[in-house]
């Protein structure tokens, strides 16, 4: 079997030599201009039909016949080494594998797009998306490897991602406007919605600002509305580097490239009626990439995060609460408990900015979080417990986070259960603590009969 893949191997090879002695006839202008002659007449549609030809006829294709009919599980991992040849090599047969091939020459004139598309089926959804996410990865034309390390440095330096824009803009050469035009003339049932969900796909992945904007304004011109952010980051994807790369370049893109404010989906409202909540508003956003980070991109996450955290602690803090509001605080991802720790307790303490108009849509949209957040915030210096009375008092509160009644005792025992705490309150202050935190209860305590130890008492 490895001689099998080998000679394989070999044929693709082949393959290729012969595809670029096809390129070099089809296109012989290359070397007539680097003899100082030429025109671009060579550029035309018998050509491109020559040049498609070759590509899907030569001795790639038996390559691909005869390792899509190797043994799966034959020899030692030779199986999915020729399965993984064998997808390789049909993509290079799809519409995006062979514009990639060609480069940007394919769609340079009207002729050689109609029949670079008369020589590709099916022309559906799913070739469509393929082509998006070549514009994508590749907006000046080359398909460049760019890690994630590398797309987050461009997203997140503005001097780096000022430059990349600038250079893609300069260099791109893309008609992607005739491209969609010709599509949509090919394909006139296409469904756009439909495109979108299939921008899930395993070479899917967004080259920093450039490709975020080629990607927004192809799709928005072909399907006559934005591209549906909320759903696709709703949606479970396969390729998740893919939806982080697209989720964190459309997160730090202008709204003259995206409008996250009119792109729909759940969304938390300003606290300021006059504001923009913008894509950290958007409680779809922070659900996607709070699970992203418990999929293994927590630290890329994160350090997405840092400028929101900075610009608006509020909009963020709310939207990855809601993002979570059906689920009690204890059982969410470690992302969202170090967001309502670390900004709960800034607003808590009374140092940020608007932090009773955030408390009080807090203990409005998600009660159970508030109180969470209070009394991991008290656990760590019992200092603040007057605070939280006072906060309790200013929302209103006390009586709701007392909960479900007096201690039968009252004055005596002093303690009250309420949804995940107790309330001490002996000695006519009223505060909220852990279980675990308050003293070893008396004997008189124990045999109040509506005293229970709470969940994590024995902890």
């Amino acid at each position: 079997m490895c001689c099998q893949v080998a000679s394989l191997a070999q044929i693709a090879k082949q393959g290729q030599r012969q595809n670029a002695a096809a390129a070099q006839a089809v296109h012989p202008q290359q070397q007539q201009d680097a003899g100082g002659g030429g025109s671009s007449s060579n550029y035309g549609n018998d050509r491109t039909r020559a040049l498609i030809a070759a590509l899907l006829k030569t001795s790639a294709t038996a390559a691909i016949d005869a390792l899509g009919s190797s043994p799966p599980g034959s020899g030692s991992g030779t199986g999915t080494a020729a399965a993984s040849m064998a997808a390789d090599l049909a993509s290079r047969r799809r519409l995006a594998g062979v514009m990639a091939e060609m480069g940007p020459q394919c769609c340079a004139s009207e002729a050689q797009v109609v029949s670079l598309l008369g020589s590709m089926q099916p022309l559906d959804e799913r070739a469509v998306a393929e082509v998006l996410g070549l514009w994508a990865r590749a907006p000046k034309g080359v398909d460049e490897p760019l890690g994630l390390a590398g797309l987050l440095s461009q997203v997140l330096d503005p001097k780096n991602a000022g430059a990349a824009a600038a250079a893609g803009a300069s260099s791109s050469s893309w008609n992607w406007r005739l491209v969609v035009d010709k599509l949509k003339a090919a394909a006139p049932g296409l469904a756009w919605r439909r495109v979108a969900e299939q921008l899930d796909h395993d070479s899917f992945r967004v080259a920093g600002a450039p490709g975020f904007d080629v990607l927004a304004a192809a799709y928005a011109y072909g399907a006559g509305e934005q591209l549906p952010l909320p759903d696709l980051a709703a949606q479970q994807w396969a390729n998740k580097e893919g939806q982080l790369s697209l989720l964190a370049t459309a997160a730090t893109a202008p709204s003259t490239s995206y409008d996250w404010d009119s792109a729909g989906g759940a969304r938390v409202a300003p606290l300021d009626a006059a504001g923009s909540g913008g894509a950290w508003g958007s409680v779809d956003l922070a659900d996607a990439l709070c699970k992203l980070a418990e999929a293994g991109h927590f630290a890329a996450v994160r350090q997405l995060l840092d400028a929101p955290l900075q610009a608006c602690p509020d909009m963020l803090l709310l939207a990855a609460v809601s993002a979570r509001a059906a689920t009690p605080p204890p059982a969410w991802g470690m992302l969202e408990r170090q967001l309502l720790t670390m900004l709960t307790g800034n607003y808590l303490a009374g140092s940020a900015a608007r932090s009773s108009s955030v408390l009080a849509r807090l203990w409005a949209s998600h009660p159970s979080a508030l109180v969470h957040a209070m009394v991991d915030w008290a656990s760590a210096a019992p200092g603040r417990l007057p605070r939280i009375s006072d906060v309790c008092h200013e929302l209103q509160a006390t009586a709701q986070v007392r909960g479900a009644g007096a201690c039968c005792h009252a004055g005596a025992c002093g303690v009250w259960r309420a949804a995940g705490v107790v309330w001490v309150g002996g000695g006519g202050a009223e505060l909220l603590w852990r279980a675990r935190c308050v003293p070893t209860p008396s004997a008189a305590t124990r045999a109040c009969r509506c005293w229970t130890p709470a969940p994590w008492a024995s902890h």
